[in-house]
């Protein structure tokens, strides 16, 4: 659902990293790195627990497990140990899923942060001339998916797929951040098999 490089690096970024890792590497090869979204993860948790200020509360401290004061990133073992304690404080009395399906998501999540699915050096896009953005969510980005839809009326393989999102994002770009370039911004970007 997102992109991003940093300098010798270039990551993947997916609400559902497990999902995606194939395709990516079908799609890339050995040149992306998939990793998960923080964000949906503390989503996945919040959504199987009962009450809103339970969920709340949850949620900033999944957050704060995650990130630290400067909003970037904990190291995989600390953000680890940070997020088992945060989840160990929940209440089996305050989940809305079966005690065996939280513990099931719980080892799942806990063995992504530790194997570095969630942890990149820096969660800072810079792209030139632009402001720097700090992702901290595929969300930013989700729009694009709906007017990507919109702009396709039949299905199309993953490959075209993405390399027609690479051009949304493009033309989105140009028409968004580049008044010098606004020019080109407002011509038709078309795929061409190669």
């Amino acid at each position: 659902k997102g992109a991003a490089n940093t300098g010798n690096e270039w990551f993947l970024v997916s609400d559902n990293a497990n999902a995606i890792r194939s395709l990516a590497a079908d799609v890339y090869g050995e040149a992306a790195n998939v990793r998960q979204d923080p964000f949906h993860v503390v989503q996945r948790f919040t959504e199987k627990v009962k009450g809103k200020a339970e969920k709340k509360l949850l949620s900033k401290k999944l957050h704060d497990a995650m990130y630290n004061v400067d909003g970037e990133l904990r190291p995989p073992e600390e953000m680890a140990a940070r997020f088992a304690n945060a989840l160990q404080e929940v209440s089996i009395t305050d989940i809305s899923c079966t005690e065996h399906e939280w513990r099931g998501s719980v080892d799942s999540n806990l063995k992504q942060i530790k194997r570095g699915d969630l942890y990149v050096k820096s969660n800072v896009f810079s792209e030139g001339g632009g402001k720097d953005v700090r992702i901290v969510s595929t969300s930013q980005l989700e729009g694009i998916h709906s007017a990507l839809k919109k702009i396709l009326a039949r299905s199309v393989s993953a490959e075209v797929g993405l390399r027609i999102l690479d051009l949304y994002i493009l033309q989105h770009n140009l028409k968004r951040c580049y008044v010098v370039a606004s020019w080109l911004s407002h011509r038709n970007l078309s795929l061409s098999a190669g």
